[in-house]
């Protein structure tokens, strides 16, 4: 079978761009303190709606915060980063990659938690960013790792920007019987009251090793 490798990349996009341009020019520092003050979160309409994952003896996903850029941020603000950006990733895998039933085509809500323009960029990479050019030939996927890691860029101790470096490894079997893996960064942002939203990505995917084309 002739290896595959395709990288999809779709990055800062219109307002979410410029927002996430403005943090970066107005950060003076950097730090990772996991104590401290900081604001009081609050919880995110994204969070809420994303799906739980559709296999619970699946492996959980693997989540940290990574680096943080700009000012410091609170353990609460940690924690509640991962209560609210993990499940959009976690969506995104379990919708497109490897939860639900098998064979199908669908993707159900893995997309839920990208923004509009994300969505229509994601119809062009639909052989990267999910499984359904070989989802009517494979009767089942067994999870072998999934990560994602939250780097953010903080202003005034407040997240302003997440990137999550993701990596998920799965086993399908059927018709097309392999290993695969999923790696890349999601890019986020927060505004208008609904909560963080994935606005662009730089994602590859492939046989374990090798690399696909889709």
């Amino acid at each position: 079978m002739t290896a595959r490798t395709t990288t999809a990349r779709r990055r800062a996009r219109g307002t979410a761009a410029l927002a996430v341009a403005v943090v970066l020019a107005t950060t003076s520092c950097s730090g990772d303190d996991d104590s401290g003050g900081g604001e009081e979160p609050t919880a995110s309409p994204s969070a809420s709606s994303a799906p739980a994952p559709a296999e619970p003896t699946a492996p959980a996903t693997n989540a940290r915060i990574g680096q943080v850029e700009g000012t410091r941020i609170s353990r609460t603000t940690r924690e509640t980063l991962l209560r609210q950006v993990v499940p959009i990733v976690d969506a995104w895998f379990d919708g497109a990659y490897v939860g639900g039933t098998w064979p199908r085509r669908t993707v159900g809500d893995a997309f839920a938690g990208f923004t509009a323009g994300a969505r229509r960029d994601v119809r062009r990479d639909l052989k990267v960013m999910t499984n359904v050019d070989i989802g009517e030939r494979i009767t089942a996927v067994t999870v072998r790792r999934r990560a994602v890691a939250l780097d953010v860029l903080a202003v005034r101790r407040k997240a302003a920007a997440v990137t999550a470096r993701v990596s998920l490894t799965f086993t399908t079997t059927g018709e097309v019987a392999r290993t695969e893996t999923v790696q890349g960064r999601l890019f986020l942002t927060k505004g208008g009251g609904r909560g963080w939203k994935v606005f662009g990505y730089d994602v590859s995917a492939g046989e374990a090793g090798q690399g696909r084309t889709r």
